[in-house]
């Protein structure tokens, strides 16, 4: 098993913002190199997902009242 560094700055520092893009993209990246592994980054699928709860959240708010995800 291929170990993997989730961690690149020394122990005390702060990760957060700016690492949650640089994970995605390491993710992405080893995606395209070895398009045998598992994609463990955010897919379409993914984004369309989103866009459809935004809608229906949306919509909800226009309503005013609950709206069903299809």
């Amino acid at each position: 098993m291929k170990m993997v560094h989730f961690n690149t700055v020394p122990g005390g520092h702060s990760e957060g913002y700016d690492d949650t893009f640089k994970q995605v993209f390491r993710r992405f990246y080893t995606s395209i190199a070895d398009p045998s592994a598992s994609a463990e980054h955010p897919q379409i699928a993914d984004g369309l997902r989103q866009m459809r709860i935004l809608d229906a959240e949306l919509q909800s708010s226009t309503k005013r009242a609950w709206v069903d995800l299809k």
